[in-house]
């Protein structure tokens, strides 16, 4: 507890103001950073950088470690997408998970949970009660919350970080906050429900059909998705994404031109929503739309430069759709079935 109390005290700002650290502790086996990154999206691709936690502050990122099998990721001055209930959820699986966090109030919360369910928190505004399905999870824990009652900045949150490591045996030091770190950049949820951008959770046949056709079909799937985002809502005026299907048409490599563009239109349209945590669809909205549409196709894009294997555009597709998806699906669904087992034409035989 002395420990962090000095930590927080020595912070910068950005701790202070906001602050949210997770730890995830498989309960057999080893989780890698890549595997964790696809948890935080809810099965996602999330892609792995290299960031100072002082530039963390100003982009919705999540910094990882790990310490053995325990793998640890720290929130500052953001949205705290990791302490999100669904999150939680994802990260737990086969895991037990702990998580502190607060926000520019420095309301603090401290939550449990294990194999896929959030089983207990005590929050900062009702610290003499325990929510959940298994209040007896942290009993121990709000004995020793409960004698900072009272007591001045940080010693609640001192507290609750000291009781981290001793159930994790995770430990945050000052020099860690100086010293860049593996993070993943989080786009924003589209909706405040999260929905998880794996896209087995929605259509688990339609995934299941995709990832087993051929690499051809794959491409036919994915490139009819992206030509339907850029025609509907108006996203075929840039020239990089027309030139990028020619060449996937055609089976040709193209660069990274289309997937930057996109992601300056994605980001373009999503100003609107700056400073909230995620993006709330009001009805009837073109724009939500657009730039729903518009991941969908930088993501679309960045697959088919692969090996069309990451469907995290059609998540966005089938949202940017809404009440049109069920007919898109099923041309979909006739496209990734066609002609499984077979190779392109002018492939020649083994």
């Amino acid at each position: 507890m002395e420990h962090y109390e000095r930590l927080l005290r020595g912070a910068s700002a950005g701790i202070t103001e906001g602050f949210a650290w997770t730890v995830v502790r498989p309960v057999s086996g080893h989780l890698s950073l890549e595997e964790t990154a696809t948890r935080i999206t809810g099965g996602g691709r999330a892609s792995i950088t290299e960031l100072d936690p002082e530039e963390a502050v100003y982009r919705d990122t999540i910094l990882l470690n790990q310490l053995g099998t325990t793998t640890m990721l720290v929130q500052v001055q953001s949205s705290n997408y990791a302490s999100a209930p669904q999150v939680l959820q994802w990260l737990s699986q086969n895991a037990q998970v702990w998580n502190v966090t607060w926000d520019i109030g420095r309301h603090f919360r401290l939550t449990y949970a294990a194999h896929g369910h959030v089983l207990a928190e005590i929050s900062g505004s009702e610290p003499d009660t325990i929510v959940g399905s298994d209040s007896a999870a942290l009993r121990v824990e709000m004995a020793a919350l409960d004698l900072t009652i009272g007591r001045p900045w940080p010693a609640t949150q001192a507290t609750a970080m000291a009781i981290m490591e001793s159930r994790t045996g995770a430990h945050l030091n000052e020099d860690w906050f100086y010293q860049a770190q593996p993070a993943v950049i989080i786009d924003k949820p589209i909706s405040s429900e999260m929905p998880p951008v794996g896209f087995w959770h929605h259509e688990p046949d339609l995934d299941a059909r995709i990832r087993l056709a051929p690499e051809h079909i794959r491409r036919a799937v994915l490139m009819r998705a992206v030509h339907e985002m850029a025609i509907r809502f108006e996203h075929d005026t840039v020239p990089e994404v027309t030139e990028a299907l020619e060449a996937a048409h055609e089976g040709r490599s193209f660069g990274d031109a289309a997937v930057i563009a996109m992601t300056a239109v994605h980001e373009s349209l999503g100003a609107y929503w700056d400073g909230q945590f995620n993006a709330e669809r009001e009805h009837g909205d073109w724009q939500w739309s657009r730039w729903v549409a518009a991941n969908a196709i930088r993501h679309g894009l960045q697959s088919l430069g692969e090996d069309a294997r990451c469907l995290d555009g059609l998540t966005y597709a089938r949202a940017a759709l809404s009440e049109n998806w069920p007919a898109f699906k099923e041309r979909l669904r006739e496209l990734a079935t066609v002609n499984i087992g077979t190779e392109p034409q002018d492939r020649p035989s083994a």
